[in-house]
């Protein structure tokens, strides 16, 4: 039998690096570690992504058969019904953990993966024994300060975003740029790369989509930029990744293909729907640029040391080095600025991801300066550029430390002004404590009508609500469940208006928060004839409707109830919008009176499905794509 020859055979170990390496990762992910199991920073922000995730595993854990939409009280599904939280839930079932314990799960497996993916990719790719160290020192510190947001890994932010799908994505994305070195190298015997790296490009297209065309773009680029790639591996790795994104279109609970292109009724930017809508020059006209992504002071914020790539891309460029950095961010730069002319699903987003390649870039120009240290003759700047660079690196570090302690302590540093601001109090209970004392009366399946802002942590906890903060592409009448809500809480609508929202809804309670100066003037009084309060945590106000909300009879066919003065408040910010720091309006919400004398008796209730159907073994989840 002939022997095979591993043709990746460099001497790129160096024991003091993998010491560093070690030494760095254990730190972080024991602060991690502890903060997931203990602390929670994330459970301070009541906007966080956290909690969709949260809901969703915890309606798994409740239905594992025949799950629902995990937030409102309709038939719709999630697109975060992915692989990744079916294992952690179908773990959480065995184990009896609760869906909060599950996160703090998925903050340790994401971390390792990072870790482990780093330390693979890195080391295979730049062939330096200080790859990995360099590599995780720039990815945790050389962020800016402008956004809290997924695929950023700062490392203050990476304790807000590290149990999230994206960052199982993008550590996932690590692996698989190394399995794809690996197979184009020769490096692990076909039979048993090819299929492994297959399943993790449908697991990475399945687990975020936007993060997923990330991996899926770079393993291809290292497909064709690789130097020791041959036709055979090359076909080998191509074919892999396409097989992979075509297996994922048969994941039961969404089409990822239909996600990714925003042509979901209820996506935030349908890609090809409404691409004939306007003209590319109209698009740029209707302000496409005013996202905050978009603004060079905020872009330059977020971005802060990454920059230090551009001119070393521009160098390999120059040079024709290293395509798969140059491509990788042409390409990730690509949607983000097509984004400005035709609608791009996550535009701004992917200049997080052309960021990473950024902070590569400079990985390569710190290594630069390690290796000119060895070589003979020694160059006369070697000692002093390595000597800086060793400096300029523990620097940041202690920064990026400190800004981490500052978000323990209850402040923030603020973007663009760079001052250090309060964000809550010493004494402050972490919204999930306060969240499940509020709604203790309230039944696992009962329906909460809060503002958007204020009922984004129910699902997590206990009930439904009736509108999102953040969009479900798989829910179609979001708009109008979010134009609902801001009639029953910060337009002057009128009685029978608010009657009409608790009564398309199902509700049961609701949730005033005092503190919230947008509160609608006449909200107070419509709560003092139809609900009664029966709890408080904080500043928040839980109610329960009286029966004769249901049992009031709408004019039929019922009026589209519209707020009074529509015209007038179209343009008044909505509840969601940041509170200030002294509302204008804080008066403590007013008693309930008794109610109406006649309450007749409500009528039945149609019952409405639980599910589509069971996963996996009846993929009937999707009505659009399996006739349910």
């Amino acid at each position: 039998m002939k022997k095979r020859v591993n043709r990746y055979s460099a001497d790129i170990e160096s024991p003091l690096a993998t010491l560093c390496y070690g030494l760095f990762s254990l730190l972080v992910g024991a602060w991690l570690v502890w903060d997931a199991l203990n602390f929670r920073l994330v459970t301070f922000a009541a906007d966080a992504a956290y909690w969709e995730y949260v809901a969703v595993l915890r309606e798994w854990l409740a239905n594992p058969a025949a799950p629902a939409n995990p937030q409102v009280a309709a038939t719709s599904l999630s697109a975060r019904f992915m692989p990744y939280f079916w294992l952690l839930a179908t773990a959480g079932r065995t184990l009896d953990l609760t869906a909060v314990q599950l996160m703090a799960v998925s903050t340790v497996v994401n971390f390792a993966l990072l870790v482990i993916g780093l330390k693979l990719f890195l080391q295979a790719y730049f062939r330096n024994g200080w790859a990995p160290f360099v590599g995780l020192v720039v990815l945790l510190t050389f962020a800016g300060t402008g956004l809290f947001e997924a695929n950023v890994y700062q490392l203050r932010n990476l304790f807000y975003v590290a149990g999230y799908p994206a960052s199982f994505a993008f550590g996932l994305s690590l692996v698989a740029f190394w399995l794809t070195l690996a197979v184009l190298r020769d490096d692990l015997r076909p039979v048993l790369a090819v299929p492994v790296l297959g399943v993790v490009a449908a697991l990475l297209f399945l687990s975020d989509p936007l993060t997923g065309v990330f991996g899926i773009v770079g393993c291809f680029l290292l497909a064709v930029t690789e130097p020791l790639g041959s036709r055979r591996t090359v076909g080998l790795a191509l074919g892999a990744l396409a097989t992979g994104m075509v297996a994922a279109e048969l994941w039961p609970y969404f089409s990822v293909w239909k996600l990714t292109l925003g042509l979901y009724p209820g996506a935030a930017a349908p890609a090809l729907a409404d691409a004939a809508a306007l003209t590319p020059v109209e698009r740029f006209a209707a302000q496409a640029w005013a996202h905050p992504l978009y603004n060079p002071t905020f872009v330059l914020g977020t971005l802060g040391l990454s920059l230090l790539g551009l001119p070393l891309v521009g160098w390999m460029l120059l040079t024709r080095q290293h395509w798969f950095i140059v491509l990788g961010t042409l390409s990730m730069l690509l949607p983000y600025v097509l984004n400005l002319f035709i609608p791009v699903t996550d535009g701004p987003a992917y200049l997080l991801l052309a960021a990473v390649y950024l902070q590569l870039a400079v990985v390569w120009g710190w290594l630069t300066l390690i290796e000119a240290w060895d070589q003979i003759p020694r160059p006369m700047l070697a000692r002093p550029a390595l000597l800086a660079s060793a400096v300029t690196g523990a620097a940041v570090v202690a920064g990026n430390l400190w800004m981490a302690a500052l978000e323990f302590d209850g402040r923030t540093l603020q973007p663009g002004t760079l001052s250090v601001v309060s964000q809550r109090t010493d004494d402050a209970a972490d919204l999930f404590t306060q969240y499940r004392a509020l709604l203790d009366p309230v039944a696992d399946d009962a329906v909460v009508l809060a503002a958007a802002r204020t009922g984004w942590v129910v699902p997590a906890v206990k009930g439904k609500v009736v509108s999102l903060l953040h969009a479900n592409p798989l829910l179609s009448d979001q708009r109008e469940r979010l134009e609902a809500t801001e009639d029953f809480f910060s337009r002057p609508a009128s009685d029978l208006r608010r009657v009409q929202v608790a009564q398309d809804y199902a509700a049961e309670y609701v949730i005033v928060d005092a503190a919230n100066s947008l509160r609608s003037a006449e909200l107070d009084d419509w709560l003092q004839r139809f609900a009664q309060p029966v709890n408080q945590s904080g500043e928040l106000w839980l109610y329960r409707l009286t029966p004769a909300v249901q049992a009031i009879k709408l004019p039929e066919p019922a009026p589209a109830l519209a707020a009074e003065n529509s015209a007038a408040t179209t343009a008044r910010p909505t509840d969601d919008a940041p509170a200030p720091a002294k509302p204008a309006r804080s008066s403590r919400p007013a008693a309930a009176s008794t109610p109406p004398p006649a309450e007749p008796e409500p009528a039945a209730e149609d019952e409405a499905p639980r599910s589509y159907g069971a996963p996996i073994a009846a993929p009937i989840l999707d009505p659009e794509r399996h006739g349910a």
